[in-house]
């Protein structure tokens, strides 16, 4: 006879258990077949109880071998309540059957060929980039298999749920200062830790930022669902969600880490000011682009984030300084430069143009001064540029606090 039992969290089965009534032998047995396969199984280093000094290998970008935490990770689950379902797959709630811990299974359905897809390719890059990453804001990554199959699993942590789901169950958080204060704070961290690993994130946005509380009103935040993460150099394609996207990914333009800062600001602004972000309301980007900059004229301390031009964008780390002494820095204190001041309050990214496609004369080698040197052509300026030439670090403007630690006011 079997018996379900399930309590806490928001739908009651934050803890589930199974009740079996056997007898005394069929007991003795499952306990011994248990206490074998717990043996041959290799212990995942993200539930050791002890930290095991041994010197650890750089895993190949092959695909010739698993990384570590897949060889001891989550093998056996139970089948749980739907969490999410996407595109490819879906996320579930389960138990491993091992150890006891709830966690979060992702499936993903292949497509069924016999040669690896790009979607294989994307899953294993995600697998490849979570394996590597152990950083408090970010979520944990438990292992995978499938691989070979027609469904790939991938195991995280399990968490009550994201953002958007905090919102609902608390809805007193929305204009809470201090929590936008610690969400803005965490995941800064989690962006300069990737962004000093050469990491994009690439799709930042509520959905993709998991929460536990941990007291009165005081949470931890997790960046979760690297489907979309690469190595920074190989960032060249569009992918995520037009709300969120930043403007070099939108419209082509060269990609760095300042992208997810972007997403970050977005995300924040469409907390406070959820109206003004409802994608059914917005009919395009540029639409898109007008709400945050108005979100950004009413957030100055926050506005070196929605800079369109990404050379002119504040940093993760920069913000983290400016704002939060350089609390939670990966990137080293000495290599943090400042905030750049811009001539103009947003520093829209220049918009392609079709001259900028057609190919350019070349430069003529005659073109020769007397002395040697090669006749350069100077840059224009706008009347605007003339006004703001000088150096940056000269240039102060009155939407930007100048003393590092300043708190954010996001009334």
């Amino acid at each position: 006879m079997l018996y379900e039992i399930s309590a806490g969290g928001a739908r009651g089965d934050l803890y589930c258990f199974e009740l079996w009534w056997v007898d005394k032998k069929t007991v003795l047995q499952k306990v011994e077949r248990g206490r074998r396969v717990a043996e041959e199984r290799a212990q995942n280093p993200r539930w050791a109880r002890t930290v095991e000094e041994e010197a650890t290998e750089l895993s190949s970008w092959y695909k010739t071998r698993l990384p570590t935490p897949a060889d001891g990770g989550v093998q056996r689950t139970t089948r749980g309540v739907r969490l999410g379902q996407g595109s490819y797959g879906e996320v579930r709630k389960a138990i491993d059957l091992d150890s006891g811990y709830n966690v979060a299974v992702k499936s993903i359905a292949l497509p069924d060929k016999s040669a690896p897809s790009d979607l294989e390719s994307s899953i294993w890059r995600e697998v490849k980039t979570l394996s590597t990453l152990s950083h408090k804001n970010i979520v944990e990554y438990l292992g995978s298999n499938g691989w070979g199959t027609k469904t790939v699993y991938i195991y995280t942590s399990l968490k009550p749920g994201n953002v958007n789901n905090m919102l609902e169950q608390y809805p007193n958080t929305r204009l809470h200062d201090d929590t936008l204060s610690q969400l803005l704070q965490q995941m800064l961290e989690a962006l300069d830790y990737l962004a000093f690993r050469g990491l994009c994130h690439r799709d930042v946005k509520p959905d993709n930022i998991l929460y536990t509380p941990i007291g009165d009103m005081k949470w931890i935040f997790q960046l979760a669902d690297f489907g979309l993460a690469n190595q920074q150099d190989l960032a060249r394609t569009y992918c995520g969600t037009p709300m969120f996207v930043a403007p070099e990914i939108y419209y082509h333009q060269p990609q760095t880490t300042k992208l997810d800062v972007w997403s970050l600001f977005v995300t924040i602004a469409s907390i406070r000011q959820p109206a003004d972000f409802d994608e059914k309301r917005l009919k395009g980007y540029e639409d898109v682009l007008n709400q945050v900059r108005t979100a950004a004229t009413n957030l100055p301390a926050l506005n070196p984030m929605a800079r369109e031009d990404p050379a002119l964008r504040a940093s993760a780390a920069q913000m983290l300084v400016q704002y939060f002494q350089g609390g939670g820095l990966t990137t080293p204190r000495a290599r943090v430069g400042s905030i750049p001041v811009p001539g103009d309050g947003l520093s829209r990214l220049p918009r392609p143009s079709p001259s900028d496609t057609k190919p350019k004369a070349p430069v003529r080698v005659d073109a020769i001064r007397k002395r040697g040197r090669l006749a350069s052509p100077k840059p224009s300026m706008n009347h605007r540029d003339k006004a703001h030439s000088g150096p940056a670090k000269d240039r102060v403007r009155k939407d930007e606090r100048s003393v590092p630690g300043a708190f954010p006011q996001f009334a």
